[in-house]
């Protein structure tokens, strides 16, 4: 039987689809939960139909999962996938460094430098923060694209936005359960004093530590939320 929702301005569809793909991202829906289609045709005043486009949307980005029989669940945490989207990503942001000190002039390279600063500025404002929250989360994902808008390819992120949905809902979980605030700003720092002292291979090497040690505590988070994790 189809849902009616209640008497009220309807919500657009796609205010409701990104409602709950934060929700998703933010662990306010946890990774394995059941997704109830008549409980969130409640909540959002909508038909079951919409429900279901929204959920069929979510499918597309690998935040949730049908199983015939059993229900819509909110998609597990996948290490071994986020794991080789970082290694990309560090593929990727490499390149990027080498290109600053291969193709920058000196001047356009230190205009980088100060955006880089400025960014890092705002980071420390958030040194002693548990979560990861979503300012800070737009300053992490603004310092990295400042390493490409200097080349003018920042828009090879955008090529793999959607996949990297995995990597932030990863960090929305590590970041408070590691406590990892302070070493990732740290880390940023790291990469920042390499490229202002035009040491390419430090710089390089501090963008691999960072980004490779992602998963670092993966195993222990395993362990402390085994229902989180695809099997």
């Amino acid at each position: 039987m189809e849902y009616m929702p209640k008497e009220g301005p309807p919500i657009p569809v796609e205010e409701i689809f990104q409602n709950i793909k934060y929700r998703i991202l933010d662990l306010d829906l946890k990774p394995g939960q059941k997704i109830s289609e008549h409980q969130l045709c409640s909540e959002y005043s909508c038909t079951r139909s919409t429900i279901r486009a929204v959920i069929s949307r979510l499918v597309q980005l690998n935040l949730a999962a049908v199983y015939p029989q059993r229900g819509t669940f909110v998609s597990y945490l996948d290490t071994d996938y986020i794991g080789d989207l970082m290694h990309l990503r560090t593929c990727v942001e490499k390149e990027a460094i080498f290109g600053l000190f291969e193709y920058l002039d000196k001047k356009t390279l230190n205009q980088v430098i100060k955006q880089m600063e400025a960014n890092m500025v705002k980071q420390r404002a958030f040194i002693d923060r548990d979560k990861y929250e979503s300012e800070f989360s737009c300053l992490d994902d603004e310092f990295h694209e400042l390493i490409l808008k200097g080349l003018k390819k920042q828009t090879i992120l955008k090529v793999i936005e959607e996949p990297m949905l995995q990597v932030k809902r990863w960090k929305n979980f590590e970041i408070p359960f590691a406590h990892k605030m302070p070493s990732l700003i740290q880390q940023h720092q790291a990469i920042l004093d390499a490229v202002g002292q035009h040491d390419l291979l430090g710089a390089q090497k501090a963008l691999t530590v960072h980004l490779e040690q992602v998963l670092d505590m993966s195993f222990m988070a395993k362990e402390a939320y085994p229902r989180y994790f695809l099997r």
